[in-house]
């Protein structure tokens, strides 16, 4: 099986105000794999933009469905 994996970190952000804050976001160094068996590996992409990671997996041209027509 072919595995896309990379790593990162999150960093606390300091937030000055008033009043208390609820934060969902957790701090540390994480890792996420993602199985991209099907997908054409010499066309992955990966796109970096306002600390928003993007990434495409096109489909390998054997993945994709067949039409058949049917008389």
């Amino acid at each position: 099986m072919k595995y896309l994996q990379f790593h990162g970190a999150a960093k606390k952000e300091n937030r000055s105000g008033k009043g208390k804050s609820r934060y969902e976001r957790s701090e540390g160094s994480f890792t996420r794999s993602f199985d991209v068996e099907g997908s054409d590996a010499e066309k992955i992409e990966a796109e970096l933009k306002n600390g928003i990671l993007k990434i495409t997996l096109p489909k390998h041209e054997m993945s994709k469905p067949k039409k058949i027509e049917i008389n």
